[in-house]
């Protein structure tokens, strides 16, 4: 075969998202000299010592994954942000992939891989070809990796969405002796087993309902309204008064806001009020979220004749 076309069919074998081959693979097949002018043409790039792609895919996620899989000891797995994005936690790649091995020597990587000795009993399973973490192990090495913030956002998410669940995260985290802002770690596991279900439920119970009178109030009480079982995210009983906390993706267009206006409708066909706060409110003023919140329950205690005390009796 000419070597013209012999660069062409190997730069065609590459050309595919999260592909990869090794040095001897391409050499057996394509033969060296193919392999070094497929490199001099710069279709074709070393992504890892003795690992090659395609240049127009060297840089994606996918690939990098797929290369720091193929080159990193048999003990090593996928970790952290890079793991979670593998289990459908979360669509943002991490500009580094963080990689959890059990082995005190490892080889020098790029800047794009972060090899992490883990002391913990990391189960490497196998995940579309890839050794990957498990998601409760992904999920502690994300909130050390990306910090309490985004770590709580996809713990909540994996929670909320089935793909892991409270008590095998703490599980897991009994195998790590070690991990970095373990204390808050603990209590949003313990705030989710109490029953948030999202971040801004999270921030509103530790800014808005942390006040004695309203951390009575019922957190995801349900009702039935108009035949549909409606969860609320906290609920004053004796004044009907429904409390929700609307996260800054999930309503800001006008489908999501139709659905809240049906929704408040039909709480309202059973005298249930409804009391709105959005992310800005909740972060940006949540003293004014707490005196709305106990002037309505005021108004409609006096509204049932019902005496003035705390909230939820």
């Amino acid at each position: 075969m000419p070597r013209r076309l012999g660069v062409d069919a190997l730069v065609a074998a590459l050309d595919a998202p999260a592909t990869v081959a090794s040095r001897s693979a391409l050499v057996r097949q394509f033969g060296r000299r193919t392999l070094d002018a497929a490199l001099q043409s710069s279709r074709v790039t070393r992504i890892l010592p003795g690992f090659y792609a395609h240049a127009d895919h060297a840089r994606k996620f996918g690939t990098r994954v797929a290369a720091a899989d193929a080159w990193l000891p048999a003990d090593a797995a996928i970790g952290g942000v890079a793991a979670c994005v593998l289990h459908d936690i979360t669509a943002a790649p991490p500009a580094r992939i963080r990689v959890a091995t059990r082995s005190p020597t490892h080889p020098r990587a790029p800047d794009w891989i972060w090899l992490r000795r883990s002391t913990a009993l990391v189960t490497a399973r196998p995940f579309g070809g890839l050794r990957v973490v498990s998601a409760s192990d992904a999920l502690i090495q994300a909130w050390e990796e990306a910090g309490p913030r985004v770590g709580s956002g996809l713990i909540v998410d994996a929670i909320r969405d089935h793909q892991a669940t409270g008590i095998e995260i703490i599980a897991a985290l009994r195998g790590y002796p070690r991990v970095r802002r373990r204390a808050p770690l603990v209590r949003l596991l313990g705030e989710l087993a109490a029953g948030a279900e999202s971040y801004l439920e999270l921030v509103a119970g530790r800014t808005v309902l942390n006040a004695p009178d309203l951390r009575e109030l019922v957190r995801q009480a349900d009702v039935v309204a108009l035949g549909r079982r409606r969860r609320l995210d906290a609920y004053d009983p004796a004044t009907k008064t429904a409390i929700e906390f609307d996260g800054r993706l999930f309503h800001s267009n006008d489908d999501a806001r139709r659905s809240d206006l049906d929704r408040d409708s039909a709480l309202a066909s059973i005298g249930i009020v409804t009391l709105r706060f959005t992310y800005e409110d909740v972060v940006g003023r949540p003293r004014w979220c707490r005196d709305r919140i106990r002037r309505t329950i005021r108004a409609r205690r006096a509204q049932f004749g019902l005496p003035e005390r705390g909230v939820g009796t």
